[in-house]
């Protein structure tokens, strides 16, 4: 019966890898066709991506390789599930899409604000990185 809101939701969260992630490693490291897992992970930190999320962009931006070495427990059976979700989520016409094949998918988000993960107090603070918050307190 909530099968569609089910997909939906799954829809969004993987909308945040195919479209967020791959603009930001460009963004910070340069284009490229695949990264390390390093750099997936800083930018998983910055975009506060949940551990599943910061699996499936390794998988959608590193090489089977990689992942294998930065994912413990995975296997590459896993590594071409999560590919695959991608695949069939945003109709991406290659199995071996690359990074540069994300950057040019048509309606996923392309920025941080859109996380579902982050919070009003994010928003607000527009990511100063500042650990004071700069809310003040009025005391």
């Amino acid at each position: 019966m909530f099968g569609w809101l089910r997909r939906r939701r799954h829809r969004r969260h993987l909308a945040l890898v195919a479209g967020a992630v791959p603009v930001s490693l460009a963004g910070k490291f340069g284009p490229a066709p695949t990264y390390t897992p390093a750099q997936v992970e800083r930018v998983a930190e910055d975009l506060r991506l949940d551990k599943v999320r910061v699996e499936v962009a390794i998988a959608a931006c590193c090489t089977e390789a990689d992942f294998l070495q930065a994912c413990a427990g995975r296997t590459a059976a896993d590594y071409r599930r999560l590919r695959l979700e991608l695949i069939d989520t945003f109709d991406i016409d290659r199995p071996k899409f690359t990074c540069e094949h994300l950057l040019r998918l048509k309606d996923v988000p392309r920025s941080a604000a859109w996380n579902p993960n982050r919070t009003e107090h994010d928003h607000a603070g527009h990511g100063s990185g500042s650990s004071g918050h700069g809310h003040g307190s009025g005391d």
